[in-house]
């Protein structure tokens, strides 16, 4: 039996990911773009220097956005290959979200076998929210997949040790935090587990770790009280 399910595997695998493609791709060009798709695609269209600019320089005590540009980036190189019809630039988000799918796979494998793996993927291939944010020109399915794979980098420097998997796990971890900030909220409770579990010396390793994400971060982290800073110019005024 098991090795018939061991050899079902790759089939099963496959028909999640077609599904994934199917309910990813239908209406997606149906809908027009809303306000923060299409400032993402004219912002991504500018080129890194005048992301830089629009993002880091103050305009009235605002800017022209807050958040990190590491999907930005993707996006404008993503455009330069694929065009900017609202298909194309919707497409990036598609393909995010498939490789998450896999990424829950192999983490779910990893933790407790082929079958819940698989069972992992299928959830999350037709869970709502992440169909909707898979479809969406914005940053949420980049920064999933990259707390999928900073937590399985994680757990595989965890059990089988390796001074590159830790590399990976913090490379991973500034990457989730070049995509959006509220991924500080997800990481802090990552590294939370060594408390939680009194293991003392995967704590050690893990500050180690997270010392070198911070690094890789910091460029980024000086701007960050201005961008918060920022954040006011955003909200509706408190009606009287």
């Amino acid at each position: 039996m098991a090795r018939r399910s061991d050899r079902s595997t790759p089939f099963a695998l496959a028909a999640i990911l077609f599904l994934t493609l199917v309910l990813r791709v239908v209406n997606l060009n149906s809908r027009t773009l809303w306000y923060d798709e299409a400032f993402a695609v004219l912002f991504a269209e500018s080129g890194w220097s005048a992301m830089v600019d629009g993002t880091l320089t103050p305009v009235e005590g605002g800017a022209a956005d807050v958040h990190p540009l590491l999907y930005f980036e993707l996006l404008h190189l993503w455009m330069r290959v694929f065009g900017t019809s609202v298909a194309a630039a919707r497409l990036l988000s598609v393909a995010l979200g498939a490789l998450t799918v896999l990424a829950v796979y192999g983490l779910a494998q990893d933790w407790f076998g082929a079958r819940t793996g698989l069972v992992a993927a299928l959830i999350t291939a037709v869970a709502p929210f992440h169909v909707q944010y898979s479809q969406e020109t914005r940053m949420y399915a980049l920064l999933a997949l990259a707390l999928v794979l900073t937590t399985w980098l994680y757990w595989r420097a965890w059990t089988r040790g390796g001074w590159l998997a830790w590399v990976g796990f913090a490379l991973l971890a500034a990457a989730s935090m070049y995509t959006q900030q509220l991924a500080a909220f997800y990481l802090a409770a990552l590294g939370l587990l060594p408390v939680l579990l009194r293991e003392w010396g995967l704590l050690r390793r893990t500050v180690v770790a997270a010392a070198l994400a911070f690094a890789l971060y910091l460029p980024w982290f000086v701007h960050l009280p201005d961008q918060l800073g920022k954040l006011e110019r955003y909200w509706v005024e408190r009606p009287n």
